[in-house]
């Protein structure tokens, strides 16, 4: 598959152009890169006030756009890249209302809320604020995936850990994933040999039918080269 995080601009305006739409499988859009002065934001940001602003301001701008919205996520909504040493305060700051509305918004049109928010907290208040949008996400009907947002191969080693600390936080279940089209049925391990076993798929056409996603929640696996190798495992499996 083929995708990227796309960044928008003090404009709102999106670094890819409406015409490269069906380029990518899918898009990643962020709206909370809030630390590039003269790009993302017209001017450094100084105050929790403003940030909780612009967070808002940007979050409503990308919902009015006309996109492909089955292949979108919206990444790190709760990024230290918000306001440095600050985004709990930041957070804190904008109105659980204002929460329901914009996550109403994204379940009505079907967009993924990216996870990969830090769950080492410092304090129980912490935890409650940083987590505040994501449940207030779920309550609205909201799909989430998951995301590393590693930029370096180093930056996975606790991944697959933090993630399922994430999905138990949120008490997260499989109908609140996300499914982009693309990756069409995503199933474990476990799951995928139980179909076959039970004549509910045939594992010579395993790769053809299905791609699987190795955690049970999100982190879809969905390379070619892989699929091909996890093909040949089921087969045997079976």
């Amino acid at each position: 598959l083929f995708g990227a995080e796309i960044d928008m601009d003090y404009n709102f305006t999106l670094g890819v152009s409406e015409e490269r739409y069906d380029t990518f499988d899918f898009m990643v859009i962020s709206t909370t890169h809030l630390h590039l002065a003269g790009y993302t934001v017209k001017e450094k940001i100084t105050t929790p006030e403003d940030a909780a602003r612009l967070w808002v301001e940007r979050f409503r701008a990308l919902l009015k756009k006309n996109l492909p919205w089955h292949k979108i996520g919206i990444a790190h909504l709760t990024s230290g890249h918000i306001f440095k040493g600050r985004t709990q305060e930041v957070i804190g700051l904008i109105d659980d209302e204002v929460l329901y509305e914009l996550f109403g918004d994204c379940a009505k049109k079907g967009l993924g809320i990216e996870l990969n928010i830090k769950t080492l907290f410092n304090s129980e208040e912490e935890k409650a604020t940083m987590l505040r949008p994501y449940r207030i996400a779920k309550e609205c009907g909201c799909k989430f995936y998951l995301g590393s947002d590693s930029h370096k191969a180093s930056a996975l080693q606790d991944g697959k850990e933090n993630f399922e600390r994430i999905i138990t936080l949120l008490d997260l279940k499989e109908e609140d994933k996300k499914y982009y089209e693309e990756f069409k049925k995503v199933l474990t391990v476990q799951q995928a040999y139980k179909a076959i076993m039970d004549g509910k798929a045939n594992a010579q056409e395993f790769g053809a039918q299905y791609q699987y996603d190795p955690f049970g929640f999100g982190g879809q696996r969905a390379y070619q080269e892989q699929a091909n190798q996890d093909e040949q495992y089921l087969r045997s499996a079976a």
